[in-house]
């Protein structure tokens, strides 16, 4: 979970949350971290605050926060998620399951292939959006599901360290329930392990789809994370 955090949102000196970490996109582009995030696992928690979070209502959040016990099986939200929500106002949230990946077998049959900026013209037909996205090192792997020679799924670093990288899964409305978002994040869990990183996946709770995609890369969850905007 502190892999996972850090991750996540870039720090400042003091330990402060300030950006969400989207990888290969300058300071200036990227959007505000939440002003709240508890991470729990059942080894203790972890939490963080935005940098512009006043100290007073800082310190009355942490107190919060130390008093939360480790999460349990079977346990829902948060015992301080009131408290917390009295004090933040919040305008969203959002809570779900983190998981680690682990090795994935290689398949010989698998539609999935790595991308990069000499063959991401695949993405055209369902991702073009992703054409501008950076393709240099820094960004992280990109794994793809073809079908008819065009990706219809695709798997990116949301997140990138030299420690951990979290996935970011997507694919093509029609393409959706053939096991090419699978395939496709198999690939990219092989590719991040490759460079000795541990492979992330987080979704949320409503998101059935998300979680069979986790069971059956036969992922371990860690923990639960929810943060409040």
């Amino acid at each position: 979970m502190q892999l996972q955090a850090g991750a996540l949102f870039t720090h400042t000196a003091a330990g402060r949350i300030r950006h969400v970490a989207e990888p290969g996109y300058p300071a200036s582009e990227l959007l505000p971290a939440p002003r709240f995030f508890l991470g729990r696992t059942p080894a203790g928690n972890i939490w963080r605050l935005r940098d512009d979070i006043p100290d007073d209502l800082a310190a009355k959040l942490e107190h919060l926060c130390r008093t939360e016990p480790p999460l349990m099986p079977g346990q829902t939200e948060a015992t301080i998620a009131p408290q917390v929500r009295c004090l933040l106002l919040p305008v969203s949230e959002h809570r779900g399951p983190t998981y680690l990946l682990p090795a994935q077998p290689e398949n010989p049959a698998s539609t999935a292939i790595l991308l990069t900026a000499e063959n991401k013209h695949l993405l055209e037909a369902h991702f073009p959006t992703m054409l501008e996205r950076p393709w240099q090192g820094r960004a992280g792997p990109v794994a793809a599901s073809l079908e008819g020679g065009q990706v219809v799924a695709v798997c990116t670093c949301s997140r990138y360290t030299a420690h951990a990288a979290e996935a970011g899964l997507e694919t093509a409305e029609a393409f959706r329930g053939r096991g090419h978002a699978v395939a496709a994040a198999s690939l990219w869990a092989r590719a991040v392990q490759a460079s000795g990183r541990l492979a992330l996946y987080s979704t949320s709770w409503d998101n059935l789809a998300s979680q069979r995609v986790a069971a059956r890369l036969r992922a371990t969850q860690y923990g639960e994370d929810w943060s409040v905007e």
